[in-house]
């Protein structure tokens, strides 16, 4: 069975998605997933190996030609069915272009777009009410015709031959990550508390390495490597990269951010601090 799966972005609800698919695959196990994805997040789809095929799209770059050859490719198969598991206009329309006589998604109530629902003709209603996981492995079991699984959820990562080679300062002690970068400024934890933190893990015996992704980032990273001496700031690092990293940490510190995520797909100890979001829907 070929499906293509149209869930374009963000980090954290491509992570959320992962679950869904290794229901799907245990529940039908011939099913193989063609991904169309922001080209951003490529990697993430690729540790699933019921994703057989990606298709990266720049609709936020705005990249007109890595676009088209995205919409080229898109029309080059038949699916048996499209699924857009994200619910937004723009997914909708990228789900109509495909080839399938099979379009499903959520209801006009289900649909963080609801208009989004009129492009498909199998539409499945989803409780908001629930955590992002939870919604995505109903709406895959609804559409594809099975119960969802009980048991623990499983994210389904391989990434162990992915990984690329990293440079970064020698690692003379167990390490925590701190995750301190956000899109939200409401998001975000005081920077005097990552200070305070930094200091008291230091005293447990743990090192701490930092991650940024912009200028702010960055700069409150130098922070902490000058205030704290047991900081290391790494280099900008690939999603690949990030997550050999978190894997090999002892524990992970952050803020609502993608990483967390990927922290927990990872099923790394985690203290996630959590402000202007919700716990029980994005936790």
């Amino acid at each position: 069975m070929r499906v293509l799966l149209v869930k374009l972005s963000s980090m954290g609800d491509i992570i959320h998605t992962l679950p869904a698919i290794t229901d799907a695959v245990r529940e039908i196990p011939d099913i193989k997933f063609t991904w169309i994805i922001e080209e951003a997040f490529q990697e993430i789809a690729s540790w699933h190996p019921a994703v057989d095929q990606i298709i990266p799209i720049a609709l936020r770059r705005r990249n007109f030609t890595t676009t088209k050859n995205a919409i080229k490719k898109l029309r080059s198969t038949q699916y048996d069915l499209v699924l857009d598991a994200q619910g937004l206009i723009k997914s909708a329309i990228i789900a109509k272009i495909a080839r399938s006589k099979v379009i499903a998604g959520g209801d006009w109530g289900t649909c963080r777009e609801a208009a989004a629902s009129l492009f498909y003709n199998r539409k499945f209603h989803i409780a908001k009410n629930q955590h992002a996981v939870t919604r995505l492995r109903q709406l895959f079991a609804k559409t594809l015709g099975y119960i969802v699984p009980n048991g623990p959820i499983s994210y389904g990562v391989k990434i162990s031959g992915a990984m690329l080679p990293l440079v970064t300062q020698k690692i003379s002690k167990p390490y925590l990550v701190f995750l301190h970068g956000t899109t939200w400024d409401s998001k975000h934890w005081p920077d005097e508390y990552w200070v305070a933190l930094a200091d008291l893990v230091s005293m447990h015996g743990f090192q701490v390495q930092v991650t940024w992704a912009n200028a702010q980032q960055k700069s409150r990273a130098e922070m902490l490597v000058t205030k704290c001496s047991n900081v290391i700031m790494l280099p900008h690092l690939t999603i690949n990269q990030a997550a050999t990293v978190l894997s090999n940490a002892h524990g992970v510190v952050a803020v609502d951010t993608g990483f967390a995520h990927l922290s927990a797909a990872l099923d790394k100890p985690m203290v996630a601090i959590y402000g202007a979001t919700d716990v029980n829907k994005a936790g």
